[in-house]
């Protein structure tokens, strides 16, 4: 219930235009959206975070929600949307000397399989922009209690394993 409170809370500094509270609150509840399987409420957040962190021009906290996005995008098999947002994060980490960002960002797109035409992901993309999570994705129920979703079965992605702790009964068999 508490979580629902904060999330109504997120909700309305958005709309509101109170652009740092929405980061501050963005990141102090994404974590627990994405382990709680609240997958659909996670997606939610990140897109209200990502305008927010460019109204503010803090380019540290932009590169920290397209990665999430990106990483999130990831696992629910939505190869496009990943390569692009965790491709701009890590320019913008890189630019920016977050040497430990760079790292984690580099991690998942290494979980990524090989673009089309063998660019790295460096190929034409367009800037991820709020919205990029398909709607058809970020139309599952936020309320879901489903756990962290298997990535796409390529062989490079499905080299993603999700911790045991966030796997349901049943994905454990």
């Amino acid at each position: 219930h508490e979580l629902d409170v904060l999330l109504n809370l997120h909700r309305f500094a958005f709309e509101t235009a109170a652009w740092a509270p929405v980061l501050r609150l963005g990141r102090a509840i994404d974590t627990t959206l994405m382990g709680s399987g609240r997958w659909g409420a996670w997606g939610q957040v990140l897109e209200r975070c990502l305008p927010a962190a460019r109204q503010v021009g803090d380019v540290a906290a932009e590169a920290w929600v397209l990665h999430q996005i990106g990483s999130r995008a990831l696992c629910l098999g939505d190869v496009e949307t990943a390569r692009r947002c965790l491709t701009e994060a890590l320019d913008k980490r890189v630019a920016l000397g977050d040497d430990t960002g760079a790292r984690a960002t580099r991690h998942n797109l290494g979980l990524l399989p090989p673009s089309p035409g063998g660019s790295n992901g460096r190929g034409p993309w367009r800037r991820c922009e709020p919205g990029a999570i398909s709607s058809a994705k970020r139309s599952a129920s936020s309320r879901s209690k489903a756990v962290i979703p298997r990535p796409a079965s390529s062989a490079a992605v499905s080299r993603f394993t999700a911790p045991r702790r966030y796997m349901s009964a049943a994905s454990a068999k």
